[in-house]
This record gives structure tokens, sequence and C-alpha cells, in this order.
């Protein structure tokens, strides 16, 4: 190609080769190349002679190098002339499509990137992408920070796009640009020493939040929150918004004692700096709800919900973007503490409004499909809990994918219906794709993965298949009691599955040993178990069966 491209002989070029070979193994000696030299060689033949032709092409490799190396679009590109440092060359190339089809051209003819199905992308080898980033750039740290900044202002434009079903499925395509420029970023090449790549880094943290990728949030959020107080200080509304994200991404991630922390201290400050009404610290306050409601802190959540319901009614009206969101987690609230009524009420308000504002398929209106669903299982009305959890199940797959947390949360609730109807393998099936997507995405310990091991727990159980449901029930039950505490009514309710698992099978040894565990800490409780025990051990010695054949096993096991 080069030779094609050149015109020179093939004589010539073995020489160019020769003489350049030493020259590039001192430049490519941090990089892991290994078995890549030699076509490395020939790329940086290729990258010279682009150098000298057409020194724009050789600069806009360099800024293609710091995306994904696969489907960098026009539009990415665009987008990366709206940091205020960007060079003239790079503006002035964005702005006329025939001067970019051109440089283009020049580097898909020297084979440096390729063009993607349907001339809609570009895409670039990898192992050429490692050398720009590592090769070429290697000694010019200032360069490498602005072409770096600029992939990152031009991301973050893209992801803060309008709230609406599509902005979803643009957000994924962004998703591996976003994961690939956060590699590289560290405070060392300041990043959060600037307002714009500020914005851009808590724009990247609510991308990767809200499609659960919780570890790349972190990292984003906490660029962006140093940044934030290094330009503008603790109080600025910057500042705040991060520490309020930062908050949020905690609870998610199940580090209650962080969140609690966080949500108080950001809450303080913002009470303080922009008053209790403003939009942000209402904000605050839905999430620090939401944060109570995860730990069936009901009354506690209830509180912190109508107090911020009360002033968004006031000043926005019932059918607001936030006023919608209260309706749904009041839902929660009262669906979670019996008040089945109001629950259908609040949630049928909250999913006519969204459906109007945002559409029948953005996330946010799935989400209250989905808590309708639990209500009316909740109530024994499958037939309807079922095509509820359906559409919710369907919207979240083509809109977020098969591994997003809220798809793999309908896969579970699907798998609570199943097993309720008796349809044991496919509650199998829901459970154990729901589980390992959680595993992988949140970790083994994390509340809703947990939630899926007691649940299957309670599926082998409804099998029989004892010695599979007692080792998900002891799973659960050490992870909750670490991560919840034991008088959480989701430890409990464990608990009382693995109880009631040794209850039928009479195994007293193992009841005993199950009652010294320092997990009952309420005194009913301790002499509620003590009888069950005292009950077994009269049992075995009139030696009768525990549980008469015509009850139903299932009773006797709860689903969280």
């Amino acid at each position: 190609m080069f030779i094609r491209r050149t015109g020179i002989s093939l004589s010539k070029y073995l020489q160019i080769y020769k003489t350049s070979w030493r020259a590039l193994q001192i430049k490519s000696t941090a990089l892991d190349t290994h078995g890549y030299r030699s076509v490395i060689h020939t790329w940086d033949l290729s990258y010279r002679e682009i150098q000298d032709r057409n020194p724009i092409a050789a600069e806009l490799l360099i800024i293609v190098a710091f995306y994904n190396h696969h489907d960098v679009s026009l539009d990415v590109l665009k987008n990366a002339a709206k940091y205020s440092d960007s060079p003239q060359w790079f503006r002035d190339l964005v702005s006329e499509d025939l001067s970019f089809a051109t440089v283009v051209g020049v580097l898909v003819d020297f084979s440096m990137i390729e063009r993607g199905h349907g001339n809609v992308g570009y895409s670039m080898h990898p192992v050429l992408q490692e050398w720009c980033r590592r090769g070429i750039m290697q000694k010019d740290n200032v360069r490498k920070t602005r072409y770096q900044h600029m992939v990152l202002v031009s991301i973050g434009a893209m992801a803060s796009t309008p709230n609406n079903a599509d902005c979803y499925l643009l957000q994924r395509r962004l998703i591996p640009h976003a994961v690939s420029i956060l590699g590289e970023l560290s405070e060392e090449c300041s990043p959060s020493n600037n307002t714009e790549t500020v914005k851009a880094l808590r724009v990247l943290g609510n991308l990767f939040l809200s499609h659960g990728m919780l570890c790349e949030a972190e990292k984003a959020y906490k660029l962006a929150y140093a940044g934030s107080i290094r330009i503008f200080g603790r109080c600025h509304h910057s500042a705040l918004v991060s520490a309020k994200n930062l908050a949020k991404l905690y609870c998610l991630k199940g580090q209650f004692g962080e969140a609690l922390r966080a949500y108080k201290q950001a809450l303080m400050r913002q009470e303080s700096a922009l008053g209790p009404e403003h939009p942000l610290t209402l904000s605050t306050l839905n999430d620090f709800g939401t944060f109570f409601c995860l730990q069936e802190k009901l009354d506690k959540a209830q509180s912190l919900y109508q107090r911020s319901f009360a002033i968004r009614i006031s000043a926005f009206g019932p059918d607001h973007f936030s006023t919608l969101a209260l309706f749904n987690n009041l839902g929660n609230v009262f669906s979670r503490t019996g008040n089945l009524k109001d629950a259908e009420a609040f949630y049928k308000q909250a999913l006519k409004g969204r459906e109007s504002l945002l559409g029948a398929k953005h996330p946010y209106t799935l989400a209250t499909v989905n808590n309708l669903g639990n209500l009316y299982l909740h109530q024994g009305l499958t037939d309807r809990a079922e095509g509820l959890y359906r559409r919710a199940l369907q919207g979240r797959q083509n809109i977020l994918g098969n591994q997003h947390l809220l798809t793999l949360a309908s896969m579970n609730n699907i798998g609570n219906l199943y097993s309720r109807q008796r349809r044991y393998k496919d509650a199998e099936d829901m459970y154990k794709m729901s589980l390992c997507g959680r595993e992988t995405t949140l970790g083994e310990t994390h509340i809703m993965t947990l939630a899926t091991i007691n649940n299957l727990g309670n599926l082998y159980c409804d099998l029989q298949r004892w010695e599979e449901a007692e080792r998900m029930y002891e799973r659960a039950l050490s992870g909750r009691n670490l991560l919840l505490g034991p008088a959480h009514p989701s430890t409990l309710a464990t608990f009382n599955n693995l109880k009631n698992l040794l209850l039928y099978q009479g195994r007293i040894e193992e009841l005993g040993m199950l009652f010294r565990q320092p997990l009952l800490i309420d005194k009913h409780e301790r002499q509620t178990a003590e009888d069950d025990l005292s009950w077994v051990s009269r049992r075995r010695k009139a030696d009768v069966k525990f549980f008469l054949p015509s009850l139903s096993l299932p009773k006797y096991f709860r689903r969280i």
C-alpha cells in the first residue's frame, strides 16, 4: 500500500525500511507490541509519509486514536471542536464536509483507518491506536492532553442529549468511547482543572451510572468533584452537584455508610448555599428518600419524599418531570407498607404523566410499568402483572441492552412471577440470567445480587432441591447480615427461609447452630426461635412428620 500510494521503487522502500528500523525500536520500547513490530514499522513509514504530504491528516489520526478504535463517526469528531482550546485547523476541517472527506481519504488510502459498515464511521487497528497514543505522543504531553480534552468534551456534548428513549440508544454507542478516554485520564493530565472538562466528566459519570457501570461512574465523578472544588470551592453549584452524584453512586453500590455521610453533607451544604426549595436540594431529598427506601426505613423515606413532593407540586405542578418521579417513589413506599390502594393510584398517575411527557418506551416510564407489575404480583393478579413485566423487559432490552441493571431487575421479577405460576424451569432460567448479570456488573455481595440468590433458594425449595436451596440461603444470609445488618427485613426474611428449610427437614443440630448466631437481636424474635426449636425437639422425639403433605411449601419462603 505504501509503495502503491507513494510511487517509490521496491529497492528505495527497503532502504527506507532498514534505516528507520532502529529509530522505531527506540520509539516503541514502551509499548507491549511483541509480534507487531514489523507491521508497526510499516505504519511508521506511512505516518511519516502522511506528515510530509498532509500534516492535518497526520494530526487527525492522533485525535481519532483517543476514541475507541471502533465506530468513530463524523458527528463525534465534530463535537470535539466545541472544546475552547481545540486548534483552528481542526475547527475548519470538521466544518467543511468535503475537506474532511479528503483528509480522511488520505488515512484510508494509507490503511491507517478503515471505513465502517455503510461508510458511517471509521475504525482503527487497536495496536496502531496504542502506538499513536504511546509512541507518537510519547514526549509531547501538552498536545496529548489537549487532544484528550477535545475527545472528552465531544463525548460529554453528545451524551447530554435531550431526555428521550432515543438518547439511550445513542448513549450505548458512546459508552465504548467514554470508557476509552476515561482510561486515559488521571489527575496527572489535569482533566479537572478546566470548567469544560469538569462538566464533561460529570456527564460521563451520569452516562456510566445510567447504564450500570458503577466503577467507571465513580472515577468520572471523583475527577469532576476534585475539579469543581479546585476551581470553584465546595459550596459552588458544580461541586454540590458532584457531591450529590457521588452519594447516589455509593447508594447504588450498596456502600450505605458512605452514602449516608455523603447525603447528609451534600444536603447540609445545598440548604445553606442554595436554600431548601432549590431544585438541586429537592433532587437530593428525593435521592435521600430512595436511600432509606432501599434499606426498608420506610418512615424516613416517606417523610423525605413528602417534603419534596409538597414543594414540587406547588412550584411545578403535578405533570412536571420531577413531580412524576415522586409519584412513582411514593408509590414504592405505599406498596411496601401495604397501602396498596394509594400505591396503585400513585403509580397510575406517574405512568400517565411519564407516557405523555417522555413516551411509552422511555426507561423512566418502563420503571413505573415494572413497579405496577410488582404491585399486581403482590396482590396475586398474575395475568396483569405478566403483561406489565413483559412490556418492561422488552423495552429495557431494546433500549438498554440485556446486561443493564434495570433489565436484570426485570428478569428477576419475571422469575418471581413464573415461580408463583409454578413455571419452575422458566423461573430458574430467568433467575440465573439475572444472577449472572448482577454478579458481573455489581459483584457477588451486592444487595441486588443477594436478592436473586435468595429467590433462587426459594425456587429450589419449591423443587425440593434442598442442598442447592440451603447453599443459596446461607450465601444470601451471610451477605445480607454483613451489608444490611441483622435487623433488616431482608436479612430476617432470609434467616426465616433458612430456618423453615431446616424445620421442614427436622435438622435440630443445624437449627441450634443457626439460632445461636448473633442475628436475633430482638427479644421477640429470639423467643420465637427458641419456641420453634423446642417444637421441633418434641416432634422429633414423638417421631412425627413435621408438616402435613397438604400444606403448601412455598408458603413458608419469602421472596425479596
